[in-house]
């Protein structure tokens, strides 16, 4: 097999421009929407047409921010994730320069531990509505004409709004500026310019960088989709709300034709100064004139429907908060699905590294390269399991002697009572039978209970279980599974409790009595790791 070599500064700086996009949506927040949009309390008003806008405004603007802050977390850890995967590649490629002039060891790079937006996260946004409308909505000299006009309109159920004019226009200009903001106005294009890192690059990582890069360029799309969103919403309102003002305004001399009443605006309504005062005849009259006005406006049939156009996108919010949720070194075990079967070759100075090691363990460890090679297994995970199951028969003269009787007077006797496991990686019968009989041409004239007597067959036979397992289910292992653990990890879960996988599978997680085997798994594969790092080159 060829070695795979991928220059890690693909990954270094992918990553540093991912920290960059994080650091410029957190200036986004702080420069440009907090401030534009800090003084925009109570700008929709209150009034029965205005409570179905203003309550999807609200919504529409916390579900933007909940994204936002999913988006910058992703960014920040897929930076981390990357950071340690180009490491990873990094010192990959100096362990297999052989040149004793190739200088100091790459550093592991240190993971990014606060926020990306700080303890306190992105700040509310101000609610749009106010608990009583404003009694500036409608004012009329003197204040008991104004309160006939009003209870007349009222009883004609004609509503006054009260919104602001001024705070709409301001948070309108706020979301704007967030939209004008580098962070977003130019993410997609960094984004390309990040993925376009991993052109030519052959590595078996890339493809899952490259979508979840891709989820990254979804989630900046969606905000800046649901921030126009709310932009054109929110002018929108602004503008129909200007206009109805302005109607009241030109309708005034209709009607009090009488009074030489004068109308002018206010960011939250409409102030009435007639010349004289006038009668209650000609106040209810003038009420019937507003109401057609009011009453026909376009502004309710707006604020009725409420639509915030590109909101639809947000939903990417669970993949990034996924993203934002992935270990450091996701792509590291992502990487184990898709890379290469590990093999193992013979160093030049294997003769005297051989000489070191237990002479009861010296058969195992050739038995677990043959195999491992051959399989497509990691030979070292091979050797894990032997360790796992049956290595500590080489610890001492009398669990060395005694093993061989316990395989035969305990559990190959008792395997009529209930299925037992034999020989130094302990398998059950059905299980070598299910290896048999898929690998025939392997396991020819052998039998379950040669397991007892021939460590060769049982390494053989665990290696090959372990590969009728990868074959079987590794094309089904969720996603959320695959960033937990690595394939190695799985299939040794899979080799303790293969009943077990359909659970592990909906639950994307392994089960807490597994988790056991995996985490002696994993202190076994490291002293496979030392066994055969000497004998063997491994990759």
């Amino acid at each position: 097999m060829t070695p795979i070599t991928v220059d890690p500064n693909s990954y270094y700086n992918a990553a540093k421009g991912l920290f960059d996009l994080t650091t410029d949506m957190s200036s986004a927040v702080a420069q440009a929407m907090t401030p534009g949009l800090k003084d925009t309390f109570g700008m929709g008003g209150h009034y029965p047409t205005v409570t179905n806008w203003n309550t999807a405004y609200k919504q529409h603007a916390a579900d933007l921010i909940a994204t936002i802050a999913a988006y910058a977390g992703a960014a920040q850890q897929l930076g981390d994730v990357l950071n340690l995967a180009g490491y990873n590649w990094h010192t990959a490629n100096y362990n297999a320069n052989r040149n004793p002039d190739k200088g100091a060891a790459p550093t592991k790079p240190a993971v990014t531990e606060a926020p990306s937006f700080g303890p306190g996260g992105i700040p509310p946004i101000p609610d749009p509505g106010t608990s009583s409308p404003s009694e500036s909505r409608l004012t009329f000299w003197p204040d008991s004409a104004e309160l006939l006009l009003r209870s007349t309109l009222t009883t004609m159920a004609v509503e006054i709004p009260d919104g602001n004019t001024e705070t709409l226009n301001r948070a309108a200009s706020g979301w704007r500026a967030f939209a004008r903001h580098p962070a977003v106005a130019e993410a997609n294009t960094r984004l390309n310019t990040i993925t376009a890192m991993f052109d030519g690059i052959q590595a078996p990582d890339v493809s899952e960088v490259r979508d979840l890069l891709g989820a990254l360029k979804t989630g900046a799309s969606a905000i800046s989709a649901a921030t126009a969103g709310l932009i054109t919403a929110t002018v929108n309102h602004h503008d129909a709300l200007t206009d109805l003002r302005t109607q009241i305004i030109n309708a005034t001399p209709r009607a009090f034709p009488n009074l030489s009443a004068k109308a002018t605006v206010r960011t939250t309504g409409v102030d009435v100064m007639p010349a004289s005062e006038g009668s209650d005849g000609e106040i209810i009259a003038g009420a019937g004139v507003y109401k057609d006005v009011i009453s026909s406006h376009s502004l309710f049939a707006l604020l009725s429907r409420a639509t915030f156009e590109g909101m639809d996108g947000l939903g990417i919010r669970t993949r990034l908060t996924e993203i934002a949720g992935l270990r450091d070194d996701a792509i590291v075990r992502l990487d184990s699905y898709s890379s290469d079967p590990v093999k193992c070759t013979l160093n030049p100075n294997w003769q005297s590294e051989l000489e070191k090691i237990d002479p009861d363990v010296q058969p195992w460890v050739g038995s677990a390269v043959k195999y491992g090679n051959a399989a497509g297994i990691d030979p070292r995970l091979v050797m894990a399991i032997v360790y796992n199951e049956g290595g500590y028969r080489s610890d001492s003269f009398i669990e060395r002697e005694m093993s061989y009787a316990y395989d035969v007077f305990i559990r190959e006797g008792g395997n009529l009572i209930r299925p037992n496991s034999l020989g130094l990686t302990n398998m059950k019968e059905g299980t070598f039978e299910d290896v048999k009989r898929i690998f025939r041409s392997e396991f020819e004239g052998k039998e379950w209970s040669d397991l007892k007597e021939d460590p060769d067959l049982a390494i053989k036979a665990a290696t090959y279980n372990l590969k009728r397992i990868q074959d079987q289910y590794v094309g089904g292992v969720p996603d959320e599974l695959k960033e937990k653990y690595t394939l190695d990890q799985f299939l040794a879960a899979g080799y303790n409790a293969e009943r077990n996988i359909p659970d592990y599978f909906e639950a994307g997680d392994l089960g807490p009595v597994v988790q056991g085997y995996v985490r002696m798994t994993n202190t076994a594969l490291d002293k496979a790791q030392q066994l055969l790092g000497g004998m063997y080159t491994c990759k």
